[in-house]
């Protein structure tokens, strides 16, 4: 038997971190700019369309949309932000 020294393995050469691709952040821009749509609309769309049943649902929903829409962005922005600093 020969006494050898345990082989220590070679130091990997750093790489660097793969793209994150976070589809929450499209799918936010993709609210966010349906929600404006349907907000000028409602808010300078034709009286006709403007108040359905009393109620200006295009300029609700525009906003509603708006809101849910920067909410998903942000949360996808957060995710990418904090898979880069894991890495």
């Amino acid at each position: 038997m020969s006494a050898t020294a345990p082989e220590t393995p070679a130091a990997e050469p750093e790489q660097e971190p793969a793209p994150v691709l976070a589809i929450a952040l499209y799918i936010g821009a993709l609210l966010g700019l349906y929600g404006i749509v349907l907000l000028f609309y409602g808010a300078f769309g034709s009286p006709d369309n403007r108040r359905s049943l009393g109620h200006p649902f295009d300029l609700w929903w525009g906003a509603l949309m708006l809101v849910l829409g920067l909410v998903v962005a942000g949360a996808g922005a957060a995710g990418i932000r904090a898979s880069r600093q894991a890495d």
